[in-house]
């Protein structure tokens, strides 16, 4: 049906028979009645910031991401991708390799 469907509409369509099993609350707690929707709309607090801001060495911090096993080989016949990334310099490196 998508969100958010008025609720007019769903009792409408529940007295026409057009749906079933459906329960429409009496009264709206907000803006949309699906907890889901309700959910959705709250507000979260942001991530705490780093207050740890000291410059790292290079290759003292490294961020590494694994990618695969990809359905298609790529065209050097590589399955798994491999992403690292240094602190220090920003630099990233991409390697692409195949596990047996």
């Amino acid at each position: 049906m998508g969100h958010p469907a008025p609720v007019d509409v769903l009792r409408k369509m529940i007295t026409t028979n057009m749906i079933k099993d459906v329960r429409v609350p009496l009264k709206l707690g907000g803006a949309s009645a699906c907890r889901g929707c309700q959910q959705g709309e709250k507000v979260q607090k942001p991530f705490p910031s780093n207050r740890d801001k000291r410059s790292y060495d290079k290759c003292e911090l490294l961020h590494l991401d694994i990618c695969g096993s990809m359905e298609n080989d790529s065209l050097g016949g590589s399955r798994y991708l491999l992403l690292i990334v240094d602190e220090a310099s920003g630099v990233d490196a991409r390697r692409a390799f195949v596990y047996e």
